[in-house]
């Protein structure tokens, strides 16, 4: 906090000061963040620009870019641990993951696992809640052993042994992973804003003019219309 002989300065002074100076580059440093860069492009030309644009952006903020591991290049990307398709609108946990997840809660069930282990597991299990839009509920019982360990006493190398509860929710992630890996962003959308579109009824009629009728048609003529 400023004393009474000091004075707060003044952000646009400093900008000012800094763009006369020649520095504005450091204070980009120190104001921007910048992490796991996403674009979406159309067309080929387009996506060759924006990598050229970001390869300049990059090379002149001296910015060191990923491993060529976590780089991908086409209409999808594997973003905070999930795969994002945008053309078709889909959200998707990575194979290995669900893969790897299925395998301890199996080894779990059948033989116990070290607290480590499990506790990395129910970070998993999170993970996994928050892309298939699944409740709170399904978590319910599977922190109890974190509550034994609360206090550290037994350590990250304590065995985990299942409680009944315990059995059945893990059982009901089994069933979770392998049905549901992933969701659709129709999901995100409220229910009741989002109508599917109404079906077209076609009715070929071969009889005279419905003059009187509604929808009116001229015979052998197909007209738009509901059936009753």
């Amino acid at each position: 906090m400023p004393t009474r002989n000091q004075t707060v300065p003044d952000i646009k002074a400093v900008e000012q000061f800094l763009w006369d100076s020649h520095l504005s580059l450091f204070y980009v440093l120190f104001i921007m963040y910048t992490d796991d860069p996403i674009f979406v492009v159309v067309g080929a030309r387009r996506a060759i620009r924006a990598l050229q644009v970001w390869r300049q952006l990059t090379n002149d903020l001296r910015l060191i870019m990923a491993i060529p591991e976590k780089r991908v290049l086409g209409s999808w990307a594997l973003w905070i641990g999930a795969i994002i398709v945008a053309p078709l609108g889909i959200v998707a946990i990575p194979r290995h993951k669900l893969m790897r997840a299925a395998s301890v809660i199996q080894h779990l069930l059948d033989y116990g696992c070290p607290f480590h282990v499990y506790r990395s597991l129910c970070g998993l299990l999170e993970h996994f809640r928050a892309i298939n839009l699944q409740r709170k509920h399904v978590m319910h019982g599977l922190y109890e052993p974190h509550q034994r360990n609360a206090n550290n006493q037994f350590g990250p190398e304590a065995k985990v042994n299942c409680t009944t509860l315990m059995k059945k929710q893990l059982q009901r992630w089994l069933r979770l992973i392998f049905h549901s890996g992933g969701v659709d962003v129709l999901a995100a959308v409220d229910a009741d804003s989002y109508r599917p579109p109404s079906s077209i009824h076609v009715v070929m009629d071969s009889d005279a003019c419905h003059g009187d009728a509604d929808p009116s048609g001229m015979g052998e003529f197909p007209r738009q219309g509901s059936t009753q």
